[in-house]
């Protein structure tokens, strides 16, 4: 089972991030750099994105030239508030780099697949879909209590066709030990820089280059929990659903300046305290409560959201209001006053850090 965190990082921030790697507060072994290219394939009805699958071939080279050629399928899996858990299964196809991979599902162990998979028959009908090409930075870090963490710099770019999208995200995986050091070395990272949780991996984005999609907002729903779970595993994915909607909503946020992103992402602060108040009696009372003021918090930082996105409704839509408020001169200077929010977005985006908005 693979668990990691993945975040990411300004281009212009790489330099800054090597040097807190290899200081002396980790004992971080530096590896070979790799120069890794992944293909990327399903079917033309994406049959195995429909079972949460993804399917790779991967071509890795080091700098004199050695290398091998793998296929990877990552099946469904969990993401719990930004900790990805998913089971993959490797198959080495050559002990030579080769620029041309063809995925085979019929080489990969047959009782991994769910019911209802049918192998030869999907196999026949696969296609690459797009590619990635990257740089792998490497560091093998032990934390004090011996846990042992891969650390990963990928630098490159998703490709599909003549689209294009870039690559600049850190990797933390669990090698060995305690899953909270992970957690431990991303806090000292996100104290540092301004990095963001990464909800999407390559292979989303590389679907959404394909189908030539962007990351939209949606509204906040009911979660539906079923009735015969424990009330922690109901509390966990309530908690769970909450944090992916406000990382989703961020993510929008910051990549399109969304100030409807924005006020979701308010909405999603909301259901999160609702949700840790209805089980307020079964946590720690100092944590629920520590949880419940950070979040309060964030939300009242972005409270100026609402009340422009009221004042920006009321101008830009045609209503009999509109002329009465050009006829008063002083209603026009206060919503002119509200306008300008360079300022409170610009706030915005660097709240959005990931120590900020998970508080």
């Amino acid at each position: 089972m693979e668990i990691e965190l993945k975040f990411l990082l300004h281009e212009n921030k790489i330099d800054q991030f090597k040097k807190l790697i290899e200081n002396d507060m980790f004992r971080a072994v530096r590896k070979p750099t790799l120069v890794l290219s992944n293909a990327y394939f399903d079917t033309p009805d994406n049959d195995l994105r429909a079972f949460d699958m993804g399917l790779r071939t991967r071509c890795s080279e080091d700098k004199n030239g050695q290398g091998w050629s793998e296929q990877t399928v990552k099946l469904a899996g969990k993401d719990i508030g930004g900790l990805h858990q998913r089971p993959e299964h490797n198959v080495r196809l050559s002990d030579v780099p080769q620029t041309k991979c063809f995925a085979d599902l019929t080489q990969f162990d047959p009782t991994i697949w769910p019911a209802n998979f049918e192998t030869e028959k999907l196999q026949r009908k696969l296609i690459k879909q797009f590619e990635t090409v990257f740089s792998r930075n490497i560091w093998h870090i032990t934390m004090p209590s011996g846990t042992l963490i891969e650390c990963v710099l990928d630098e490159g770019y998703v490709e599909s066709g003549e689209n294009k999208t870039p690559i600049c995200e850190i990797e933390l995986e669990l090698v060995k030990g305690n899953v909270a050091d992970i957690f431990n070395l991303a806090q000292f990272l996100v104290v540092h820089l301004p990095l963001r949780f990464g909800t999407l991996s390559k292979a989303a984005r590389g679907y959404m280059l394909v189908n030539d999609k962007t990351l939209e907002s949606y509204n906040l729903e009911a979660i539906n929990v079923e009735h015969d779970v424990t009330v922690e595993h109901g509390m966990i994915q309530m908690l769970s659903e909450g944090l992916k909607f406000v990382q989703h909503h961020e993510m929008v946020f910051v990549e399109q300046h969304s100030l409807k992103a924005l006020r979701r992402t308010i909405d999603g602060f909301s259901q999160l305290i609702h949700i840790l108040q209805l089980f307020s009696k079964v946590l720690p009372v100092a944590s629920a409560e520590q949880l419940i003021k950070g979040f309060k918090h964030c939300r009242k930082t972005l409270s100026w959201v609402d009340i422009f996105y009221q004042f920006k409704q009321l101008t830009n839509r045609p209503t009999p209001y509109r002329n009465k408020i050009k006829d008063s001169e002083s209603l026009s200077e206060l919503l002119r006053r509200q306008m300008t929010h360079e300022e409170q977005m610009a706030d915005a985006s660097a709240f959005s850090k990931v120590q900020n908005i998970t508080c």
